[in-house]
């Protein structure tokens, strides 16, 4: 296996590449919630809301036009942030759900989720009984097997014949 000597110069090119992404990424989101704010988009309205498509779009189109008339790589790869913001601003309209949820803000705030996908059909909560150890719930007993296992038995289940 040929090894090859990488210079610092190389790495610290790299490393720039990567913060001129994750920067686009940035001004891109950023720019993004001001058009929001500018044009009025209500995210929690439900349907298709046409408002909605302007963000990406804009945020598409502007990096792929980076992309293809600047020279400058570290330029380049800035518009390519701005242009995944784009993508995942996209995904987040589509889907209704924030692909960066459970993280916060820079106050620290959890960032609220985008909407909701399918708004008549409420999230799946059932209603189970509170099971603490040493309580037992009326109508069923514990009995205790020779492995040691437990069994919850309801009275009511079966008939002894």
């Amino acid at each position: 296996m040929k090894t090859r000597k990488v210079s610092q110069q190389a790495i610290v090119d790299e490393l720039v590449n990567y913060l001129m992404l994750g920067g686009g990424i940035l001004v891109g989101t950023i720019g993004g919630k001001a058009a929001d704010r500018m044009l009025g988009v209500d995210p929690s309205l439900p349907g298709f809301n046409a408002k909605g498509l302007v963000k990406p779009l804009a945020q598409l189109g502007l990096g792929i036009a980076g992309s293809l008339k600047l020279r400058n790589t570290k330029l380049k790869m800035f518009s390519g942030g701005v242009g995944a913001s784009g993508v995942i601003s996209s995904v987040e309209m589509l889907t209704g759900r924030s692909l960066l949820a459970g993280l916060t803000d820079s106050l620290g705030n959890p960032q609220p989720q985008v909407g909701n996908f399918f708004p008549g059909v409420r999230s799946f909560q059932p209603e189970l009984p509170s099971l603490r150890p040493g309580h037992s719930e009326p109508g069923y007993e514990l009995s205790y097997g020779h492995d040691s296992s437990v069994e919850l038995v309801e009275s009511s289940d079966f008939e002894i014949i």
